[in-house]
């Protein structure tokens, strides 16, 4: 017995170790890592000062990906298993004149010119959503675009806040003031977001769906009414939303969100140029 028990905590103690070790973040304390803030702008809040007065700036993004998911006619070993259905179809058209934002697979362009076309047509923004979907880190994003003096205006990498907000790169540590950028982060939403429908985290459906969104936009739009305007992000997916069971609980939204006063239906490149102009980077 004496045996197997040691036998035993060593064989705990083994495993002890290896968890530990995946733990460890690589990253961690590198010029990629870039720690998490759990204060964020506190109880103050921040007055984003929107144009005209604004109580919510709203942004619509559309995640372009269709023609560069993973698929076996993209020679991948197996095809996409989540966020789709059997049947495929083209994109509603919307009855709005309101911006949009793509979030464009570059593969997934490639293969459609007329929908790159048709947002430029439209003077709506087009946002670097890499070539192929993949992870490659913010940290990355920011370095290959300072490499190429190439202006980065901002990103959508955070889930954290209902403003926009900067944050310091690890990789300028040590600059100046004078000489670190920081970077603009614009956050994104996984709350309004179509994939929920999807999601067995999900909303449950079209109706619910448009619950959501409404009560988000409810909740935002008070409180600009009561001096902290706010952001709202809602995104999209052709594949999902434009089903025609589920596109009229967008339509009504969209409606819904016109029908109140003071508020900018706009692009995240606006919101980004407008929150640079009015709050510039300042370095922790």
């Amino acid at each position: 017995m004496a045996d197997y028990l040691n036998f035993t905590s060593k064989n705990f103690a083994g495993i002890a170790s290896t968890l530990d070790e995946g733990n460890v973040d690589p990253l961690y304390g590198s010029e990629y890592d870039f720690p998490r803030d759990l204060i964020g702008y506190g109880r103050e809040s921040l007055d984003p000062q929107w144009p005209n007065g604004a109580k919510i700036a709203i942004s619509f993004v559309i995640n372009y990906e269709e023609g560069a998911e993973r698929t076996v006619s993209n020679d991948d070993e197996q095809s996409e298993s989540h966020l789709w259905e059997q049947s495929n179809i083209g994109p509603r058209v919307g009855a709005y004149k309101f911006p949009v934002i793509a979030y464009a697979v570059g593969m997934a362009l490639e293969k459609n010119p007329a929908v790159a076309k048709a947002f430029l047509d439209g003077g709506h923004e087009i946002a670097s959503y890499a070539y192929r979907i993949r992870t490659c880190g913010l940290a990355l994003i920011h370095k290959i675009h300072e490499e190429r003096s190439l202006p980065l205006l901002y990103e959508s990498d955070y889930y954290d806040d209902d403003l926009p907000h900067w944050v310091d790169v690890p990789a300028e540590k040590s600059k100046d003031l004078k000489e670190a950028n920081g970077m603009l982060m614009i956050p994104y939403s996984y709350d309004c977001n179509d994939l929920k429908i999807h999601s067995p985290q999900g909303v449950g459906g079209p109706g619910a769906f448009e619950e959501n969104l409404k009560n988000a936009f409810d909740t935002l739009y008070e409180e600009g009414l009561a001096g902290k305007p706010k952001m709202m992000t809602i995104g999209l997916h052709c594949r999902i939303i434009s089903k025609s069971g589920r596109f009229p609980a967008l339509k009504r939204v969209v409606q819904y969100a016109a029908s109140k006063p003071d508020v900018w239906m706009t692009t995240r490149k606006d919101i980004a140029v407008h929150f640079r102009e009015k709050f510039p980077y300042s370095k922790k």
